[in-house]
């Protein structure tokens, strides 16, 4: 067989044994499996479920309120892609918590999810403005805000951020 020959032959099955996107990786926990994928960076869905699970969570009254909202902005909304997820909410919740801020900028609210958890690490006296453009989204965050009963601590202004 010629060298040529023989590489594409090994090439060939290579190619037959690792098939794009079947690769298998352990965590180093060995918790967790997931497959690698094409996910631009994002984390693995196994490993996102794992961080979930294992995150501090967000305390009641907020985390049945922000599962409330998360279903309703799903069911109402085209875009509900724009709200973050309850594993980004819980970082933001922990940030906040960590570095006790006193003011806290939000440009583009959206629904409020964001908004309520870092609102519900926010310390007594600190205030969080949410800057949303779009009056329905503002509606449902400001809703959902005294649902939380942080109405006290995060204010909704609508309008463009350039304006504010």
């Amino acid at each position: 067989m010629s060298s040529l020959t023989a590489r594409s032959f090994r090439l060939q099955s290579l190619r037959q044994l690792i098939k794009p996107n079947s690769f298998k990786r352990d965590h180093s926990t060995s918790i967790v499996t997931s497959t690698v994928s094409n996910d631009n960076g994002r984390l693995r869905i196994e490993e996102e479920k794992y961080a979930d699970i294992y995150s501090s969570s967000i305390q009641q009254p907020y985390k049945d309120v922000l599962e409330s909202l998360a279903k309703r902005t799903e069911n109402e909304f085209s875009n509900a892609n724009m709200m973050i997820t309850s594993l980004q909410g819980k970082l933001m919740c922990q940030l906040i918590k960590l570095f006790r801020p006193r003011n806290v900028l939000e440009i583009g609210g959206f629904t409020g999810y964001s908004a309520i958890a870092m609102g519900s690490g926010l310390p007594s006296k600190a205030k969080l403005t949410s800057l949303e453009l779009n009056e329905k989204h503002a509606k449902m965050a400001e809703e959902y805000i005294r649902l939380a009963k942080l109405q006290n601590k995060i204010e909704i202004k609508v309008g463009p951020a350039s304006e504010r």
